[in-house]
């Protein structure tokens, strides 16, 4: 089972307990689900190859999960990139791993 299944239970099951906080920030698994499968559709109209890689760069919080269930569910594989890195490693990674 794929990660973005067991969203799809857990909002399915339990739609109004809380999935995500961060700081003041919250979303249910009902928001979560809404949200990340809303953002898949448009990120398949771009028409990405299944296994595109996408590279996520973002503070800690909400819409970060948000995009990363999105990604998982247009099909993308997510290349996490860390806020605290420096631009000279975030270029090495880029360059390796080729997102779209």
């Amino acid at each position: 089972m794929k990660l973005i299944d067991l969203l799809a239970r857990s909002a399915a099951t339990h739609p109004q307990k809380i999935a995500a906080v961060h700081h003041d920030d919250q979303i249910t698994f009902a928001g979560l689900w809404d949200k990340s499968y809303r953002l898949s559709k448009k990120l398949k109209d771009l028409n990405l190859a299944p296994g595109s890689r996408a590279a996520l760069l973002f503070e800690n919080g909400v819409q970060y999960i948000i995009c990363y269930f999105a990604a998982s569910a247009a099909g993308l594989v997510v290349v996490p990139l860390d806020t605290s890195s420096t631009p000279e490693t975030l270029n090495k990674i880029l360059k390796n791993c080729n997102p779209k």
